[in-house]
C-alpha cells in the first residue's frame, strides 16, 4: 500500500518537531498524489498547518522588528510571511467557525505573525495583490511602479497589517 512513498522518506536528520512535521507532510502530499485525501480540502488545511508551524518557529528565534517611521519610499513582502494559494477557503477551520465542509474556490492565503501581535494571523488577499507581494522579493522603490491610483494606500496598508515592510 505504501510501496513507491517509504523510499521517498529518509530517517530524520533534526530531531526538532518542525522537521517531523514537514516529513509528514511530504509524506502526506506523496500519498494524496494517487490517492486524494478525505476530506478533499485536508491538503489545503495540511499546507496552512505547516505555514503557522514553521511562522512560530521564525518568530522565537527572530522576533519582528517595528518598521522605521517614514520607510515608504522603499518597499518589499514581508519574507516571514507565507503566500499559499488553496482551494478551499479554509480559513473558518483555523478561526473556529466550522459549520459544514469548507466552501471550494480557489482564494489567496498571506499566513503571518501581525505587527503587535504574537500569534499568526490567516489573511484573504485579493489576487492582484496576491501577485504583487509574490513578486516583491527584493526592495523596490514606489516610484518606479509608476503613477497608481491608490498605490499609496494599499502600501501603507499592506505594512500596517505585516505584510509588506
Amino acid at each position: 500500500m505504501l510501496s513507491g512513498i517509504s523510499s521517498r522518506l529518509a530517517p530524520s536528520v533534526d530531531i526538532r518537531r518542525i522537521e517531523n512535521a514537514r516529513q509528514f507532510y511530504d509524506f502526506a502530499c506523496a500519498r494524496w498524489e494517487t490517492t486524494p485525501p478525505p476530506p478533499p480540502y485536508l491538503r489545503d488545511v495540511a499546507s496552512c498547518e505547516l505555514a503557522i508551524a514553521t511562522i512560530r518557529i521564525k518568530h522565537k528565534a527572530r522576533p519582528s522588528q517595528p518598521l522605521a517611521a517614514g520607510h515608504t519610499m522603499r518597499f518589499r513582502r514581508n519574507r516571514d510571511a507565507v503566500f499559499l494559494p488553496c482551494t478551499y477557503d479554509i480559513r473558518p477551520i483555523f478561526e473556529g467557525r466550522v459549520t459544514d465542509a469548507p466552501e471550494r474556490r480557489d482564494v489567496m492565503l498571506a499566513i503571518l505573525i501581525p505587527p503587535g501581535n504574537d500569534q499568526p494571523a490567516i489573511f484573504e488577499v485579493p489576487a492582484s495583490v496576491y501577485g504583487l507581494l509574490v513578486e516583491l522579493d527584493t526592495w523596490t522603490d514606489r516610484a518606479a511602479l509608476g503613477p497608481m491610483e491608490g498605490l499609496g494606500e494599499l502600501i501603507s496598508d499592506l505594512a500596517d497589517h505585516g505584510l509588506s515592510r
